[in-house]
């Protein structure tokens, strides 16, 4: 479900790379501590709520 998500994500921001200013090593670490992305600006509100 997360890499749904995630591509979700890619789409709607038009190919921008996912977690930006998290190094790749740390993105697992953060996902565990709950920090999750928002959904990128001008995404429909009902794709929003899938990617969380």
């Amino acid at each position: 479900m997360w890499s749904y998500g995630i591509l979700l994500w890619e789409i709607f921001s038009y190919g921008r790379c996912p977690y930006p200013r998290i190094p790749a090593n740390d993105v697992l670490i953060n996902l565990k501590q709950g920090h999750r992305m928002e959904p990128p600006d001008g995404c429909p509100q009902e794709v929003g709520d899938i990617m969380r």
